[in-house]
Formats: C-alpha cells, sequence, structure tokens
C-alpha cells in the first residue's frame, strides 16, 4: 500500500453503511490516512464544501469507473490492522497526485 493509490474499503456510519473508494494518503505505524471518493457532483453544495472536494481528472487511468472528486472535508484514520479487506483499485495520475497537493 502506498499514497495516492485508491482502493475500496466498507465504510461504515451509524447503523449503515457502503463499500467506497478511498484514497490513501498517509500510512503511519498504527493508522492509514484516508480521504473518501466520491461520483456525485459537488455543484449542488455551497461554496464553502464544494471548495474542498478535488476533481480527479485523469479518472479513467486511476482506475475509476465514473467521474469522480476527493471529499477533503474529512481525513479519515483507519487501524492498520483493519486494511486487508481493502481492495486496490488504482493510483491518482501524478497531475492529479499534485492538483490534490496544492489544494491541501
Amino acid at each position: 500500500m502506498n499514497v495516492f493509490e485508491i482502493y475500496l474499503v466498507y465504510l461504515s456510519w451509524g447503523e449503515g453503511g457502503k463499500v467506497r473508494p478511498v484514497l490513501v494518503m498517509d500510512i503511519k505505524e498504527d493508522h492509514i490516512f484516508i480521504y473518501g471518493i466520491t461520483s456525485v457532483s459537488p455543484d449542488k453544495k455551497s461554496k464553502k464544501i464544494a471548495d474542498r472536494y478535488v476533481p480527479i481528472q485523469d479518472w479513467k487511468a486511476s482506475g475509476l469507473n465514473l467521474p469522480s472528486w476527493i471529499d477533503i472535508n474529512t481525513r479519515i484514520a483507519l487501524p492498520a490492522g483493519e486494511t486487508s479487506s481493502l481492495r486496490f483499485v488504482g493510483k491518482l495520475t501524478i497531475r492529479d497526485a499534485n492538483r490534490l497537493i496544492d489544494k491541501i
């Protein structure tokens, strides 16, 4: 597992959850820090929230099936021991990784 790789993982909230694509942003000994990826356009969100979504321009090259955005509003910490269920999807291109770094 490396930074800027995309995986599918089950994310739960409250009583529900679903399998979602996520982007690995940092790897520590005890946690892996990720951002969620969504295919729902942030166009209908407030400007303040929409400004925290980074479009993935090379979404096909990254292994995604739909145009997608990285949600940098919330960084999620996954315990390092819970990564066996992650399924590799792809990796951000250098162009998209640089755009993300500039935005953060």
